[in-house]
């Protein structure tokens, strides 16, 4: 019998332990004009900035939606122009008034991929980031306001 409770909890940690969510990390525009924003990595994407790279497309809408608006609309997204800075960093242009995602990843893994994102001329690090956004379930939303 002892056996056979040592095999369920082995078995019910390994379940447990394979499980996981996907997570994503947000911004939201909230101000009347288009904002530059500059995403930091900590390792070379350069290589994974094909469209069909769906952790890398930046997907928008104009609006102000929900996280769960992405995953309902996963076919219709529209993608933001990306510039290449460096083999680690991108930047797009959030038009006003719009909602990104911009990293979409499994167990908060964006906190591990992300090195810091620069918003209206200041640098976030991702301990920053993860501070001041809003968690929504498995999501972070970052809000930029007017200043």
């Amino acid at each position: 019998m002892k056996q056979i409770k040592i095999g369920l909890g082995f078995f019910f940690i390994f379940l447990l332990y394979g499980c996981s969510i996907s997570t994503g990390f947000f911004i939201q525009n909230l101000t009347s004009s288009q904002q530059i924003i500059t995403i930091n990595y900590q390792k070379k994407i350069s290589g994974d900035l094909d469209e069909k790279n769906e952790y890398l497309r930046f997907n928008y809408q104009e609006g102000i939606v929900k996280p769960g608006y992405f995953r309902k609309n996963r076919n219709n997204l529209k993608c933001l122009a990306k510039t290449v800075i460096n083999d680690s960093s991108i930047t797009v242009e959030l038009p006003a008034h719009s909602t990104t995602r911009i990293d979409y990843t499994f167990n908060f893994n964006w906190i591990r991929t992300i090195r810091s994102v620069k918003i209206l001329n200041q640098e976030y690090s991702v301990e920053d980031l993860n501070n001041k956004a809003e968690k929504k379930g498995a999501n972070y939303i970052y809000k930029i306001q007017e200043p």
